[in-house]
């Protein structure tokens, strides 16, 4: 709750307030045993899982497909 609720404003957060925020996640992580080659914090971690997903792959090419059909008709 630290790091998400705010009061009045939001405030910027440093990079050592980011690697807290994180810590619980990336002790889950090595708990797991979901470390890929490569990935090295939490953030590495959901942003390959987003965007290199089978899912998100077939949902930028059907988008990307719809969009040429749409431009070229």
């Amino acid at each position: 709750a630290e790091f998400i609720v705010f009061e009045d404003r939001y405030r910027r957060l440093a990079g050592a307030d980011l690697t807290q925020m994180f810590a619980d996640r990336g002790g889950q992580l090595a708990e797991r045993k979901e470390r890929s080659e490569g990935i090295e914090n939490y953030g590495q971690f959901m942003y390959l899982r987003k965007f290199s997903a089978d899912f998100s792959k077939e949902m930028s090419r059907s988008v990307r497909a719809m969009l040429q059909t749409w431009t070229q008709g």
